[in-house]
This record gives structure tokens, C-alpha cells and sequence, in this order.
């Protein structure tokens, strides 16, 4: 069952697309946000791609938040 599969084997449904939808979501809710535009491409472009995996959709996301925090924070070198 759903419960005993491996977070790493957890494939996502592009058949659904609901990408755009979350995407348009973020944009009336942030557009108006000092750092938005900043970050909207990155966003656009990351619900446009179908991926197979979470875990790799997973580790985009973490990757590139590592490195933003990194613009702000400096413990993000002990964190990698």
C-alpha cells in the first residue's frame, strides 16, 4: 500500500496538471511581494516541467533553497 512505499519510489501524476493551476495560485498571492519577481521565473519554470519522481522535484527545491538561504544566512556552509 500507499504507506509502505519508499518516499524515493513515489512517482508523480502528470496527468493531472495541476502545475498551472499552483502556479497561478502563487502569483495572485505574491505578485505583490517585494521579492516575488525575484523567484517567479524559477517557480514558472519548475510547474511547467512534468517529473517523474518527488524526490527529484525534491531536490530542485532544496538546492536552490540552500543557495538563497546562503544569500541570506551564513550557516548554510554547515548545513552542506
Amino acid at each position: 500500500g500507499y504507506l509502505e512505499t519508499k518516499f524515493a519510489d513515489i512517482e508523480i501524476n502528470n496527468q493531472v496538471n495541476c502545475g498551472a493551476k499552483h502556479f497561478k495560485t502563487l502569483v495572485h498571492a505574491y505578485k505583490t511581494q517585494k521579492y516575488f519577481s525575484r523567484y517567479e521565473a524559477f517557480f514558472e519554470d519548475i510547474y511547467q516541467k512534468d517529473w517523474l519522481k518527488i524526490i527529484h522535484l525534491n531536490k530542485v527545491l532544496f538546492d536552490f533553497f540552500l543557495v538563497e538561504l546562503g544569500n541570506f544566512c551564513s550557516f548554510n556552509k554547515v548545513i552542506s
